[in-house]
């Protein structure tokens, strides 16, 4: 796993920066390091990943990290800071959480490799006739099974996403019938 960069201290980030719920990116300066920036402005910028990045002191920080330090006072170097809600913007929010990669990546959407989805329900694929299933844990594959209709498979899914994730899963919305 590629180390995180270690954040500045929390007295540094106490000094520059307070939390806000009326900020876009959730933070605001106390002590603005810049001719641009102004004490009481909007701290960071929203780049075109989706996440807002602050600059301080010659250095880039991502904003979720920088309010998860201040509400925590841990710096959570070497883990990623997990938005339970599936929003990077999303850092004025309480959903905040240190995780590792794995779980993070357990509470992604669905990806899409192809033009058309064959199944609307995460780790859920057509194999020929039958519905398979599948979840990733730790880079291994576990195949869950093949079933007869797509809601067994979403199911199987789920089960696995609940055993393997437990609070980070991401599970299939299934309507029941």
């Amino acid at each position: 796993m590629k180390a995180k960069k270690q954040l500045m201290s929390y007295e540094e980030a106490c000094f520059y920066f307070y939390e806000c719920t009326t900020s876009p990116s959730g933070l605001r300066w106390k002590n603005s390091t810049g001719v641009k920036n102004r004490n009481g402005s909007v701290a960071g910028s929203l780049k075109p990943h989706g996440y807002w990045v602050v600059r301080c002191l010659r250095k880039d920080y991502y904003v979720h990290r920088l309010i998860y330090l201040l509400r925590t006072k841990e710096d959570p170097v070497n883990h990623e800071i997990d938005h339970s809600i599936n929003d990077g913007s999303k850092d004025n929010k309480k959903l905040l959480r240190k995780a590792t990669r794995s779980e993070n990546a357990a509470n992604g959407k669905k990806k899409q490799y192809k033009k058309e989805p064959q199944s609307k329900w995460k780790g859920v694929f057509k194999k020929r006739t039958k519905w398979a299933a599948q979840g990733w844990k730790h880079n291994k594959k576990y195949h869950l099974g093949h079933f007869d209709t797509e809601k067994e498979a979403a199911l199987a899914y789920n089960k696995f996403a609940l055993e393997a994730f437990g609070e980070y899963a991401v599970l299939n919305a299934i309507e029941n019938d």
